[in-house]
């Protein structure tokens, strides 16, 4: 958005904004975010587990709804919708799955409408006897 200010006589000022985008396209900054790439804790059979994924984003978003697309947790393992994992393993092993986030911001510049994304990040916890 370019910004103008101009004086006019006894001391009064008008701000002129205008956008130098093409008509339809919006100057204001996208929305984004990622997954945070990183390992999850490793675990052992029988006892408490707890792993977050974390987002990374300019925006906080409204809604951020966290599934596992592909792959399986260990056996024994939940993940709640906001990427929180816990539980008691069961059976020792490797275990890989691909993470899906859908994440919503509220645009404020636009009345009422919602911007979504989607990201998506492998993982994989080890689970020791």
């Amino acid at each position: 958005m370019t910004r103008q200010t101009i004086a006019l006589a006894a001391g009064l000022t008008i701000l002129l904004a205008f956008s130098t985008a093409l008509p339809g396209c919006s100057t204001v900054e996208p929305y984004y975010f990622s997954i945070v790439p990183g390992r999850l804790p490793d675990g052992f059979v029988g006892a408490p587990y707890y792993g977050v994924i974390q987002l990374s984003y300019n925006y906080q978003p409204l809604t951020a709804d966290f599934r596992v697309i592909s792959g399986g947790l260990p056996p024994g393992i939940l993940m709640t919708q906001n990427g929180v994992l816990t539980g008691y393993p069961t059976f020792a092993g490797t275990y890989g799955f691909v993470v899906q986030v859908n994440a919503c911001w509220s645009d404020p510049y636009s009345y009422g409408n919602v911007d979504c994304q989607t990201a998506t990040q492998s993982f994989s916890i080890t689970v020791y006897p």
